[in-house]
């Protein structure tokens, strides 16, 4: 979707081959695989690995797992100054903290999902 709304890149990347084959047909019928990269590999290993930096970086990772708790401080490395981390997890699980670095901006809850968003303070923040 954020390339549908004018993002310039989006890395994909999942462990799931029939999600991945689901992307890549996706990314076929609307005509932007150009501007994605699509990575089979699992998430955790991947932003541990990788040396890019994002500005955005979306967190779904299977529920009842404890996912987010392991990976969201690897996530705070790699994110740019200014940029955000939205985490889906569901309504029972405990609410993720921020990890140094980031700051828990906003805590939406939808039915049986919550969703948290964290910043990277730009330098020039104050708070």
């Amino acid at each position: 979707e954020a390339l549908s709304r004018g993002a310039e890149r989006a890395v994909f990347v999942d462990s799931s081959q029939k999600s991945i084959r689901c992307i890549n047909e996706n990314l076929k019928n609307t005509g932007l695989s150009k501007q994605a990269e699509v990575v089979s590999r699992d998430s955790y290993d991947f932003i541990k690995l990788t040396a890019q930096s994002f500005d955005i970086i979306i967190l779904d990772p299977p529920y009842r797992k404890g996912h987010i708790k392991a990976v969201l401080p690897l996530v705070a490395l790699k994110l740019k100054k200014g940029g955000f981390v939205i985490c889906e997890y569901e309504k029972e699980a405990e609410e993720p903290s921020a990890p140094e670095g980031l700051k828990l901006k906003k805590i939406y809850r939808y039915g049986k999902i919550n969703t948290a968003i964290f910043i990277k303070p730009a330098e020039e923040d104050s708070d």
